[in-house]
């Protein structure tokens, strides 16, 4: 019964008015971080290479700590991708994701890296 409720929810909101918002999400709080000098963006802010995922490091911070740091501190809860050279964290809003929560990761963010 709920996948109805979803089915219906996509096909009003539409296809790409769904994307536009997830890759407006993921850059809105990328475009916040990425100047901070530890900072590591694995993830293009293109829309053509991706669209609401986003995946962020510290330079010498293990993503466990940093994910836990972001939990504990902070109740935002990620998961951890640790793959070849890439040791960060990743970032997943909803449509529904606010700004204002967006900030609330920014703000981590940037205490955690400082």
């Amino acid at each position: 019964m709920a996948i109805g409720y979803s089915l219906d929810l996509h096909n009003y909101i539409g296809t790409a008015r769904k994307q536009q918002r997830l890759h407006f999400l993921k850059n809105y709080w990328m475009e916040r971080v990425r100047e901070l000098s530890k900072i590591r963006l694995y993830t293009s802010m293109d829309p053509r290479w991706g669209c609401a995922i986003g995946n962020v490091g510290i330079e010498g911070k293990a993503s466990e700590k940093f994910a836990g740091a972001l939990f504990t501190d902070w109740k935002i809860h990620v998961t951890t991708i640790v793959w070849e050279q890439v040791d960060g964290i990743r970032i997943t809003p909803n449509v529904y994701t606010t700004t204002d929560e967006l900030d609330k990761l920014v703000k981590a963010i940037r205490e955690i890296a400082a």
